[in-house]
């Protein structure tokens, strides 16, 4: 349950989405799905940092609520998925501190838990070229410091250090 307006359910291959709606004006509020992604992950969220992660046995996807106090457009409460990265804990659930950068990661059957530090914070994003990539496939070769993307007409090589 998010802010009493948005219920984040699983289901055997989706999260659903529901939230608080009339559909005609003389009847009560009914839950009514109003988006879905497709995981067979586990939930966790955030109630302060408008947030949540969806934890499977490969990836764990950081996502939040796209919302103001004030819209009231139907892209209200809509879920992005800000970030994925490997699940290398092999974790079963994540508890992320919302103040500090720490992180409990559990996994069922386990005698304990890990707890980890952010050691550096990683969302560094810069536009290094304005091409569109979407269906490209791409190399690293560690040796020469240079990655290679290949799409339907060209093969590019960059530079790992300036990305030219």
């Amino acid at each position: 349950m998010f802010r009493n307006k948005v219920l984040v359910v699983r289901s055997s291959e989706h999260i659903l989405f529901f939230k608080l709606a009339k559909e005609d004006e003389d009847e009560d509020e009914k839950w009514l799905q109003y988006d879905s992604m497709c995981s067979r992950g586990f939930i966790n969220g955030s109630k302060k940092l408008n947030s949540f992660t969806i934890i499977e046995d490969q990836h764990i996807h950081f996502c939040q609520f796209s919302m103001t106090d004030d819209q009231t457009d139907s892209d209200t409460f809509k879920p992005i998925r800000v970030n994925t990265m490997m699940n290398f804990f092999e974790t079963g659930m994540l508890v992320l501190g919302d103040k500090a950068p720490y992180a409990i990661a559990y996994k069922e059957d386990e005698p304990d838990f890990k707890m980890f530090t952010r050691k550096m914070h990683q969302d560094f994003k810069a536009t290094v070229n304005n091409k569109n990539f979407e269906n490209a496939l791409g190399m690293t070769i560690e040796d020469v410091n240079h990655f290679f993307v290949a799409d339907d007409e060209k093969i590019f090589m960059f530079d790992d250090i300036t990305y030219e």
